[in-house]
Parts: C-alpha cells; structure tokens; sequence
C-alpha cells in the first residue's frame, strides 16, 4: 500500500469512529467530526487554489462528484463561500454534471430526475466494471440466451454504450428493466416518486398510461436531462 492509500485509510477510519461515538450522544466526538472536516475543506481548497500548472486537485475536481466546502456561520460570508466552487467541477463525469440554460433540474429523493440518476449510477457501475471479454461473449452468444437473460438488467448494462445524447434510448430500455428489478414486477404497489404517479394518472388517447409506460418515460426524460451532449460533426 502506499502512503497516500494508507493515511487515507486511516483517517477514514478516525472519521468513521467519531461518526459512531457522535450517533450516540458523545459531544466530544460530534465537535471533532466537525473540527476534522472543516480542516479538511480547508486543505482541499488551498491545494486547489495552489498556484502550479498542473494541478492534480483540478484534475480530481473534474471527476468528482461532490466537493467539501466550508460554509461560515456569518451570514453576509456565505455567498463568498459558495462563489469558491471549482469552476470545473464534474466537468469530465461521465454525466452532464452542469445544468442547462434554461429548464432547471431537480434533484431529490422524490423526482424524476433523481430516478434516472440513481438508476443511471448502478447501471455505468456495471457497464465500466465488466470486462470486455465478457462484453464481446455476450454479444456473441447473444442469439442464444434465453429471454430471461436478454431483459436481465446487469446484461443490458453491461453492454450499454457511454451515456450520451444518442445513446438515451438504449439507456431507456435498460433502465426500465433496472425498474422492473427493483420493484420485482409489483409495478403499481412500488413506492414510485410522485412524478411517476402522476405521469401515469395522465390518460392517453384510449386509458391511463400505467406505472412501467411512466417509469419509461420518466427515466428517458432524466437521463435526457443528464446525458452528455456529443459534438456535431458536419458532412465533409
């Protein structure tokens, strides 16, 4: 192991047992959790701030989904504070991390988009960590597996291009049957975000649309919203 792997492991270790002792009640622990992160926001933001030309904390804010910060208590302080995010932040994710410029996003427990997220977090997991061996054996087998196996999330997964602009179809499908899994076909008694509830109350030309058709929907709405957006190359 390496140094840095090995006082990482280390502080984790530190943080996540003042964690433990704070959730019981012990005062001392919660104001060191404290006192940790905030020093360690601190470093963060100085050795971003460093003045090199390459940087290896701009290298990781590219890729990092969050970023620490030190929020201060002083109100007319704050917006100070939140001007410090990394400009770059999550500019190589494998997700569109900035917003558009005109529809706002929203991110919570209970939304659309949020949905997409998670089910687009599980389904890139799996698409990045299977080998290519494995993807190419898939495929070429493919006319041979059962029907089971060609509606099997993690195999959709698997074979799924990254997630761009041209790409949201394929996740779409996929996504559905990440949908199907989670809810074990109970399609109607899964606790859905609201989004997803009132999308299928909406009636079609002939009946309501229904949970999966929803679900569909929703996710290729969401990961619409985040997919990457693919340079178009004109016609020589």
């Amino acid at each position: 192991m390496n140094p840095g792997a090995d006082y990482e492991k280390q502080a984790l270790d530190g943080v996540r047992a003042l964690r433990y002792l704070a959730a019981r009640g012990d005062a001392e622990a919660a104001a060191g959790l404290l006192a940790v992160a905030v020093e360690a926001a601190e470093h963060v933001a100085a050795l971003h701030d460093f003045p090199e030309e390459k940087n290896v904390m701009v290298e990781i804010a590219a890729t990092a989904r969050q970023w620490p910060m030190n929020l201060p208590a002083i109100q007319e302080l704050q917006p100070r504070a939140l001007a410090c995010i990394p400009v770059g932040l999550g500019s190589d994710l494998p997700f569109r991390a900035a917003k558009g410029a005109t529809k706002l996003r929203v991110f919570h427990g209970n939304s659309g988009p949020q949905l997409a997220l998670t089910a687009f977090l599980e389904m890139e997991k799996i698409r990045t960590e299977t080998a290519e061996s494995d993807k190419q054996a898939y495929r070429d087998l493919w006319h041979l597996l059962p029907e089971r196996l060609k509606e099997d999330w993690r195999i959709l997964a698997a074979l799924l291009p990254p997630l761009a602009d041209t790409s949201v179809p394929a996740w779409k499908e996929a996504g559905t049957r990440w949908a199907e899994y989670q809810c074990q076909g109970r399609w109607k008694t899964f606790p859905w975000p609201a989004e997803v509830i009132d999308r299928a109350e909406q009636p079609t030309s002939s009946r309501k649309r229904g949970i999966e058709t929803a679900v569909k929907e929703i996710l290729g709405n969401g990961f619409s919203v985040i997919a990457r957006r693919l340079p178009i190359i004109p016609p020589r």
